[in-house]
């Protein structure tokens, strides 16, 4: 059996009675904080093995606003330039992306930027 010419195995499609395909494990954010420049701090669990991070920012419409990377560090600061573009108006949402070379690693699910 093949699929696009290629092994299901290579891409990882579960057949019948094969092992459960799996994606990429989760990243934890936390708690988004206040900065005292009107930004927001953003920052999850760091990800074992992983070489770097990239946080995407979306509007509401889920138009990029921003691509940051590379991240070195398992936190980020939003400036308050970006959350007030008239794009952010709709809201901002988040997602986290670790990165182990080239490799995804893990990924957050897409988050609404909001303080609690």
């Amino acid at each position: 059996v093949t699929l696009d010419g290629r092994d299901p195995a290579e891409i990882g499609a579960r057949l019948r009675g094969g092992p459960p395909v799996t994606g990429p494990a989760s990243i934890d954010l936390l708690p988004v904080r206040p900065a005292t420049d009107g930004g927001l701090e953003l920052g999850w669990k760091a990800v074992a093995g992983a070489s770097g991070y990239v946080v995407e920012v979306f509007s509401g419409d889920l138009d990029t606003l921003a691509v940051l990377a590379p991240l070195s560090q398992p936190a980020v600061h939003l400036k308050p330039e970006l959350l007030s573009t008239p794009a952010a108006a709709s809201g901002v949402l988040v997602k986290v992306v670790a990165l182990a070379g080239d490799s995804l690693l893990a990924a957050s699910p897409l988050r609404p930027l909001t303080l609690r």
